[in-house]
């Protein structure tokens, strides 16, 4: 593998996980907002859906230790892994489309 893939997947998973951090953030303020001022659970839920897609390989991920005294350990490792496989998987699909556009 060349550095620049590596490195573009590493780019990509931190990307991955900022955009995660940064779902959970609107998803907190706008829970925030009275529905009496203006309701916007179907929002909330919407993003929360995204949420749950982005964050697809970490549930199952965390069964690999399926009691409710996980070590934090597993949960980081959950997390970190899941970054790598996103990052991972974006930065082939944008090497294929480069290689693509390339040859045209």
């Amino acid at each position: 593998m060349k550095s620049g893939f590596l490195r573009h997947t590493a780019y990509f998973a931190v990307l991955y996980y900022f955009s995660l951090l940064f779902l959970g953030f609107v998803i907190l303020i706008l829970s925030h907002i009275p529905p009496a001022a203006m309701n916007l659970d179907w929002l909330i839920l919407k993003i929360g859906v995204l949420r749950e897609i982005l964050g697809w390989p970490r549930p199952l991920l965390r069964r690999l230790w399926p009691a409710e005294t996980t070590p934090a350990a597993v949960n980081y490792l959950a997390a970190f892994l899941t970054c790598l496989i996103w990052g991972f998987a974006l930065s082939g699909l944008a090497s294929f489309f480069t290689a693509r556009k390339n040859k045209l």
